[in-house]
């Protein structure tokens, strides 16, 4: 197993932090399997946050050409 963490500041475009992220990653190889775990935490630390709709959200992963679906022939 291995695990990755990280602090973050989500801040204003003037520089005034609004909350912080912790961001836990723990990573798995198993016999047929890999798995990443994601944990995010979020501390608001000058009143009340909200997160707005985006087409990204919070979590996105790349892929190679071969395993999209509009471009490739993989599998996932």
């Amino acid at each position: 197993m291995g695990r990755l963490q990280a602090r973050n500041e989500w801040q204003t475009r003037d520089g005034k932090t609004i909350c912080e992220e912790i961001r836990e990653l723990r990573f798995y190889a198993l016999p047929k399997l890999r798995m990443v775990d994601l944990t995010l935490t979020f501390i608001a630390t000058e009143g009340e946050v909200t997160f707005g709709d985006t087409k990204e959200g919070f979590v996105a992963i790349r892929l190679p050409d071969e395993l999209t679906l509009t471009r490739g022939t993989g599998h996932i």
